[in-house]
């Protein structure tokens, strides 16, 4: 997601909130001996947007999001959606009140960096009870970041953003992208959204425009890596005016196969480490945030509750639009294994699945699945 992209979520899922609340109130004032009805069991942790969730097993699970906001549970297995409530979450100090969040990148469960904008930087060496600001050297907006380890880590976002630093945070430069083989007018000043390293060498960065960048030798050279799969068929006078789809999201299963996700469902794969990459069709309609590969199945999530499932390694995707039952977007996805998984997003939106992501409890956020609202089955032929 572009920097509009991040800042519109604040527009958006305040709104939202706002609503979900005045609901709320008004069913609760309903007397019941006038009315009869029965106020729908609305579960909610929290009412802003939820940028990122970490699954560290099936009980440990962190959230990330806007305004600071950060909460962690030991007991995710037992959370469902009779019972979701806050009383089950930790919510955690970060010392922000209305910054926003927009990544966070955990190499181990106690180890953890969040980013987001103006340059924040936030750092909890405790699992998240404490977090201390560090000097990114940057006032630009960061929406990605990835720690290999506990030490070497890369923070990017808008105007061509890249930074490193080598001593988990304490001292962080600046890196400079290679210059594009291929002259596109468009990308002049390019905002990063993905990053994934391997290792403290070898790793990716995809962006605006088609961006894609590899790097081997920790990102002293950050070498252009055309993407042909992205380009029009056939270029018309139209092509011109559209720039390349924008790139939101990098990830590997191994040294081999890996996926970079995009606007309008855009997906493309490798399986020779980056040598070459493919183009596949995703069955999404709307742009692709975030994906979570264990073995051969692979999820993947986006706008307007988009959200695609694989079960051949990513090869071929169906689409499965009635398992979430969300229309916001849907940011991060992450598996504790085949069959354990988190979905969050929009306006406090939290969902967990424990059959492989076939069904999805709602666990947080705005559902259209509130079964009192649901119309008499005589209303819909049933």
């Amino acid at each position: 997601m572009g920097y509009w992209g991040k800042i519109s979520m604040i527009k958006h899922m305040t709104i939202s909130a706002v609503v979900v609340i005045a609901l709320a109130t008004s069913l609760a004032s309903c007397k019941k001996k006038e009315s009869g009805f029965k106020p729908p069991w609305i579960p909610s942790i929290y009412g802003n947007n939820i940028s990122k969730v970490f699954a560290f097993d099936k009980d440990d699970i962190l959230l990330i999001g806007s305004f600071g906001f950060a909460a962690r549970t030991s007991k995710g297995s037992e959370i469902k959606f009779e019972n979701s409530k806050k009383d089950f979450w930790e919510f955690q100090n970060t010392g922000l009140n209305e910054e926003l969040l927009c990544d966070a990148s955990f190499p181990d469960p106690m180890h953890g960096w969040a980013v987001g904008i103006s340059g924040l930087i936030i750092h909890t060496a405790d699992g998240g009870k404490t977090w201390v600001k560090q000097n990114s050297g940057t006032d630009k907006h960061l929406f990605t970041v990835y720690f290999p380890d506990c030490k070497n880590g890369w923070a990017a976002g808008n105007l061509n953003t890249i930074i490193h630093t080598a001593d988990g945070g304490n001292t962080w430069a600046q890196q400079k992208e290679g210059e594009s083989s291929e002259k596109d007018f468009f990308a002049v000043d390019v905002s990063f959204n993905g990053l994934y390293f391997f290792d403290a060498n070898e790793g990716w960065l995809v962006g605006e425009f088609g961006t894609v960048y590899h790097t081997t030798d920790a990102g002293e050279h950050w070498n252009y890596v055309p993407t042909p799969e992205l380009a029009p068929l056939k270029l018309t006078e139209q092509d011109w005016e559209q720039p390349r789809p924008s790139l939101y999201d990098v990830r590997f299963a191994d040294r081999n196969r890996g996926f970079i996700l995009g606007i309008d469902g855009i997906m493309i794969k490798t399986e020779d480490g980056g040598k070459s990459w493919r183009k596949v069709d995703s069955k999404a309609t709307r742009a692709l945030y975030s994906i979570a590969i264990v073995g051969d199945k692979c999820w993947a999530v986006g706008d307007r509750g988009n959200y695609v499932v694989s079960t051949d390694g990513g090869n071929t995707w169906t689409a499965k639009p009635k398992a979430i039952h969300a229309k916001g977007w849907l940011t991060s996805v992450a598996f504790v294994d085949e069959n354990t998984g988190w979905v969050v997003g929009k306006s406090g939106a939290v969902f967990k699945t424990v059959d492989g992501g076939e069904t999805w409890d709602w666990l947080s956020g705005v559902s259209y699945d509130w079964p009192e609202f649901k119309p008499p089955k005589f209303l819909v032929g049933e």
